[in-house]
């Protein structure tokens, strides 16, 4: 009989939305942390009353590994376009009037910057420059010699490449 070994549990979001403000990158007890907010919206219309009607949730996003706070605080601005996974976290503590308070947030594990590279170039008015380019905390993150960063071209020259995304 074929055994299948499964997780017992599973913590990961996956979330694609737009910054609702520039990153914070502070320094605590054990290193740096970069925070930021996350928008995400839906649209639908009522099919009876024709009516359209929408949502915006925000997510609060947490960045503890150096190299994807590295790219946070120097790529990412209010407005930008990001795919994120990461995991739940929920914080919990106690205010000095005894009240039991608790925050969940997102810890962010991997990111892909998105939009057009139109989007991503500088601009007078405080844009950002992004260099096409996944980062990620896993084993999978590789900064190797075929991504050349400072033009965002890759050196193998695959012209089926897009910033597009296909949906």
């Amino acid at each position: 009989m074929l055994e299948l070994d499964m997780a017992k549990s599973v913590n990961m979001v996956v979330l694609i939305g737009n910054l609702g403000n520039d990153p914070e990158v502070v320094e605590a007890q054990h290193g740096k942390i970069a925070k930021f907010s996350l928008a995400t919206s839906e649209e639908w219309v009522n099919k009876e009353s024709e009516k359209k009607f929408s949502r915006t949730d925000w997510h609060k996003i947490v960045v503890f590994n150096p190299k994807l706070i590295s790219v946070v605080e120097n790529f990412l601005k209010k407005g930008a376009s990001i795919y994120v996974r990461g995991r739940l976290r929920t914080n919990s503590w106690v205010e000095n009037d005894g009240t039991k308070r608790s925050s969940v947030e997102i810890e962010m594990l991997e990111m892909t910057m998105l939009g057009t590279k139109y989007d991503r170039e500088e601009h007078a008015d405080g844009g950002y420059k992004s260099a096409d380019n996944d980062f990620s905390q896993n084993s999978s993150y590789n900064q190797s010699s075929d991504f050349d960063f400072s033009n965002g071209k890759s050196s193998d020259n695959n012209s089926s490449f897009s910033d597009e995304i296909p949906f």
